[in-house]
């Protein structure tokens, strides 16, 4: 059938194959592994506020917002450069100037209730210092429903 030769290529090959997915799939977990551990939650920009309970909030009467306050306790300013809340019922406007050492920053959160009946408790992430830190912050409640026009 085969040569001798063609048989140790088709091996040699196949094992070479073999090798460079091994190699390609520890460097891709190691590559993973680092870019988790690049974002660390933020040591100088601190919540005066952690979790925001609403209570509750009547369907009817629409959007519901708090504020959420952060001071920078560094020495350098702190910019957030985006804020994230995976939820479209949930939206944010934040400080976009530097906030200098001592100063506060701003996040304010709004919630929209509509067709949301029951308990919520929803994470926003404030992303600052390019990205590699992160503070955590949740907004929740209890949605009290109506009835709504068929």
């Amino acid at each position: 059938m085969f040569r001798r030769e063609e048989r140790e290529s088709f091996f040699s090959s196949f094992k070479y194959k073999i090798a460079m997915k091994r190699i390609f799939f520890i460097l891709l977990t190691l590559l993973t592994v680092a870019g988790i551990s690049a974002q660390s939650s933020s040591k100088v920009f601190i919540p005066t506020e952690r979790v925001h309970n609403f209570g509750k909030i009547m369907e009817k009467d629409g959007k519901v917002s708090t504020v959420f306050q952060f001071k920078n306790i560094g020495r350098k300013p702190i910019v957030i450069e985006n804020v994230s809340a995976w939820c479209g019922c949930t939206t944010y406007s934040f400080t976009k100037t530097p906030i200098k050492p001592g100063a506060k920053g701003e996040v304010k959160v709004t919630y929209n209730p509509y067709n949301r009946p029951g308990f919520f408790s929803k994470e926003i992430v404030i992303l600052t210092e390019g990205g590699s830190s992160y503070t955590r912050v949740w907004v929740k409640g209890d949605v009290i429903a109506f009835l709504h026009p068929v």
